[in-house]
Order: C-alpha cells, then structure tokens, then sequence
C-alpha cells in the first residue's frame, strides 16, 4: 500500500493541534480563536486602562488586585475574585466597567466605550479564555525554562502500543490504541462494516467523493485476502486524492482565489494565477513529495540549486497569496510571518510584532528577524512561468511582442524615478519647512494613497525626514546641533534668542568633529535672517540642495555636508527619496 507522506504530515498536525487544546491537568485550553479575541480585545484595553494600578508593575497594586495574568485575575483582590467564568453578571470586572454600582466605576477617570464593554462582556460569557501565566506577569521575561515545556517543542515520539483485553480486535498497531481508550470507557467496538459500507467510507475519506456502483460491484465480488488492499491503493492513485487532502494544507495557506481590495477598489480582486499554488499544492500531495521539500520548495523555490522543475515554483503562492492590507507593507509582512509560524510551527508569532510575547518564548527581536528575511524580498511584477514552453509557437511570438513591450515600460519606470528623486531633492526645503512647523500626520506612515498631485509634498518623505531629524538633531551634532537647539522655541521667541544661539555655535571650532560646527551650516545660518522656525529649516535646504548640485558637476564644496565622518548625516543619508 502506498504511504501519503504529506497526508501523514497532515494528520500528525492535526493531533498536535487537538491535544494542544488540553492542559495537563485536563483542563480545556483556549481555542486559536478565543485566543485571538483575547489578544486583539481585551488584553489591550487591561493594558490601557488596569494596569496602572493593578499589575505586578505598580509599586502598590490597588485593592490587592492584580489583572496581568489569568491566576491573578481569577483570584481577585480584597473583595473577591475578579471574573467568573462565564458568569458576567457576578463578575466584579464587569460591574465596574458597566458604571451600575455608585462605589465601583473602573477606569475611575471615564467610563468606557459601550463596545469596549461589550467585548469584555463577551470574553466573560465564554469563559474568560485567557492564555496568560503568572510567571511571564511577574518576571515581566520569558520563563525559559517553562517555554521549553511547550507542546510545539516538544520531539515527535513513537509512543508503546498499548495492550488490550481483547487481544484478538486489532488488525494493526493503531486498533490497539483505540481499542485501549475504548476499554478505558467500558465501551466496545462496534461489529465490522459491509463491504458496501467500508468502501463508501474508504472512498469520500480519501477522494471526497462516493464510489462509482462499478467500484461497489467490483469490491463486492472481490473475496482475495487483499481486496481492500486494491481498493486504498487505487484511491491513493487517483488525482482526486490529492484534490481532497490538499485542501487541508490550503486552509492553512489561507488560500483563496479572491482578496482584499475592498478600500480600493470597492470588492474583492480576483487573483488570477491563484490556481498555479493550488495545483502545486495537489501535485506534491499525489506525488507524495516529503514533507521537508515541501516546506522548503514553499518558502524558498527560487532559491534551490539545482534549480526546480518550473511548477514547484507555483509554491511560493504560500507567501504571496495573503490579503494586501491596501498596499501596508508592514502588515503585508505580518500576515505572511503569521501564516508561516502559525503553519509551520503552531505558534502566534505575530504578537511579537508589538512586544515580547507574554505566554509563548517569542521575543519581538525574533519576530523582527524573520520580518527582516521577508522585507528583503519582493514578488516579481512579471511571474515566472510555471510550464516549459519550449517550441511553443503560440509563445514565442507573444515573447516576440512583448519584449519590446517590457523596454518600454523599463524605460518608462526609470524616467519616473529619476523624475521623482530628483523633484525630492530639489524641494528639501520644502520637506524640512513642513517637518519644521507642523505635527506628525498618520498619513505620513501609510502605504497607500488615493490621490497625489506632482505638487503635494510625499507623506513617506516627509515622514522619513522627520525620522532623520529625530536621530541626528542633537545638541554636539556637526550638522544638525544648531537645529536642535533653534527648534526649542517658539516663533515669537526668535528675535530675542537667536542671536545667543549663534554666539553659542561661534565659540565652538569649526569642523567635523563632535560637538563642533560643519562650516557651510555656520556660514548658512548666520547669513539667513532667521526670524522664525520655518527660516531655519529653509536656510537648511537652500545650503542642501546647493551641496547636491555642486556634486552633480563634479565640484565639491570645501567643507560641505557629505565629508561629514561616518555616523553622521551626510548628503546621502539626508535624502530619503527612494522608491
């Protein structure tokens, strides 16, 4: 009989999974889902609001009451346990969040949002699912060696068959640990299924699909010793079989052919070449590809050497086929770490995007590890061919009017670009005015925009100036120090501070060094009229872009803002106009 190592595969996750969900005192443990509730819902607003005052980190939590981890919250403090499970009605915590009692209003500085409540409400009513430990609460680090404890650690061991009373019932090692839980019950197997019955179960197990009257009829008059032997073999033979067990591995690989786009475009794009990982995904399981390529083939193809047959490079879809999150790369990134560790390794590495996770051995320095492997690739614009198509007539004279096509485009983007960097850099003023005087804007972060004329300041620009200012305006930088020290006031405060300002930074010796002042920002400083913060900051960008294009005719200034030592804001690094 021919062995499914990827079904294999498949089942031994499925059981961790299962048996995960049991504690070792047989205590159910919280669902992936009921987890997620917790994670996105409620942990954040006991972090918001409670724990203040009512985690080990307060110097005196109030009413003996602590909140950061599940014990302690069930415990409760002075006046009794916290939460009941499943109980909200008798939940303190929910009484103090409702605002119904005079004595008992939690937060005390406002009541919260009827939907907050509501989720805490919620949470209550299906027991108070909480993955949290005491120890993670109270050393406020990972217990390492409790972490090593955890299930997903744990080696896979090839448990002893158990012995049974009735010796004679197995046919296999797996009947003796059924048969073994059964007599622990005091129940016994039920009496052997008809022909019929055995290979419409064989059959929808394997296939998905009910057996052909011609399969029945032949199953029936087969009575050779291995006739169901035939029959298992044949339905791991048939392309159904990997149609119906794939479709495990792709709930994992969140596969659909439709996602996402709803901001932009209004409803769900279609993905056309979803299809290519579906069919890898069927492939490899009829093919009964080892479980170990089969994961690298999905993270990596495009790396093996030697190089892989075109289709396996339809398994890179595990990666690319997520939700776009309207072009959010860092979420893009997330859901595809999420995808991966929660596949992979049964673990919710995601949380570790915001901190160190509070009850799996997940530092947020790992999370950003693998975020840094999946921000340093890209998905290709054009897609890699997953067929030969040598001799194909058909293509080769699409390829004949598409390569002309590709140039073009080329030419088009690079034209772009360069359009673009350039306009960034002739406009630094413009960016530095608009760090100088106004408030960080959400926007600046996003990815995505609906509409942006060639006049409008770049958001990411802005914010990546920003970024640079906050990292090299300090008091002894070369550069940047007289910034620092200028953007203190307030525009009406100019007149009377600048010029201690500038007698300041003028007894200090001019050069590179720290502490003292690149002798181009001295001479820029003092011959502007600096009367208000938005003076600064053009005085900045006019000495800037007058550097950048002394570079581009090959005529470097003396003393000019890129022979700055290394660690500090050199032309280059002052330019945050990429792509």
């Amino acid at each position: 009989m021919r062995h499914g190592s990827l079904c294999a595969a498949f089942l031994s996750g499925l059981w961790l999974v299962w048996t995960a969900r049991v504690g070792p005192a047989g205590e159910t443990l919280p669902t992936s889902e009921q987890v997620r509730f917790f994670e996105t819902r409620v942990r954040p607003v006991l972090v918001e609001h409670c724990y203040k005052c009512h985690s080990a980190q307060a110097k005196s939590p109030k009413g003996g009451l602590l909140l950061d981890s599940r014990d302690s919250l069930r415990k409760g403090g002075d006046t009794g346990p916290a939460v009941v499970p499943g109980k909200p009605g008798e939940s303190l915590l929910i009484k103090a969040v409702r605002y119904t009692d005079e004595l008992l209003r939690m937060p005390p500085k406002g009541k919260l949002s009827a939907a907050v409540v509501a989720d805490l409400e919620h949470w209550v009513a299906i027991g108070a699912p909480d993955p949290r430990t005491t120890a993670a609460a109270v050393k406020g680090a990972i217990d390492w060696d409790v972490a090593r404890k955890h299930w997903a650690f744990q080696p896979i061991q090839r448990s002893p068959v158990p012995a049974v009373k009735n010796a004679a019932w197995p046919l296999t090692p797996v009947d003796n640990f059924l048969l073994a839980r059964q007599e622990e019950r005091g129940l016994t197997p039920s009496p052997p299924a008809d022909r019929l019955t055995l290979i419409r179960r064989a059959t929808f197990d394997l296939i998905g699909l009910p057996p052909t009257p011609e399969a029945v009829a032949a199953f029936e008059a087969d009575h050779s010793p291995d006739a169901f032997e035939k029959v298992v073999d044949r339905l791991l033979a048939s392309s159904h079989y990997g149609e119906r067990w794939g479709r495990h591995w792709l709930d994992v690989a969140r596969f659909a052919d439709t996602k996402d786009g709803v901001l932009m475009y209004g409803d769900d794009r279609v993905r056309p070449y979803a299809y290519t990982y579906r069919d890898y995904v069927i492939r490899a399981c009829n093919e009964d590809l080892p479980f170990d390529r089969f994961v690298h083939e999905q993270l990596a193809a495009d790396q093996i050497e030697p190089k892989v047959e075109p289709w396996r490079l339809g398994a890179m879809g595990l990666l690319t086929l997520g939700r776009m999150f309207d072009n959010n790369v860092h979420d893009i990134l997330d859901d595809r770490i999420d995808t991966v560790s929660r596949g992979l390794l049964g673990l919710t590495v995601a949380c570790a995007r915001c901190h160190d996770h509070k009850y799996d051995p997940i530092p947020t320095a790992d999370y950003y590890s693998l975020y840094g492997v999946f921000a340093s690739s890209e998905t290709p614009i054009e897609l890699p061919l997953v067929e030969r198509l040598d001799g194909n007539a058909a293509y080769a004279a699409f390829e004949k009017t598409a390569a002309p096509k590709r140039q073009e485009l080329q030419k088009f983007l690079d034209g772009q670009y360069t359009m673009l960097q350039e306009t960034a850099r002739q406009r630094v003023g413009d960016y530095l005015v608009h760090a100088a005087t106004t408030a960080p804007d959400p926007l600046e972060t996003a990815i995505f925009f609906f509409s942006l004329a060639p006049t409008d300041l770049r958001p990411q620009i802005v914010a990546r100036w920003r970024r640079l200012l906050e990292q090299h305006a300090k008091p002894d930088d070369a550069v940047f120090g007289p910034w620092h020290d200028l953007m203190q006031f307030a525009d009406v405060d100019f007149p009377g501070k600048v010029n201690a300002i500038h007698a300041t930074w003028r007894s200090r010796p001019a050069g590179t060094k720290r502490g003292q002042l690149n002798p181009l920002v001295r001479g820029a400083l003092e011959k502007a009229k600096l009367a208000s913060r938005a003076d600064v900051a053009r005085a900045y960008g006019n000495l800037l872009r007058e550097v950048y294009e002394a570079s581009k005719k090959g005529q470097p200034l003396v003393g000019q803002v890129s022979n700055l030592p290394a660690g500090k804001a050199g032309w280059k690094r002052a330019q945050p106009a990429e792509r």
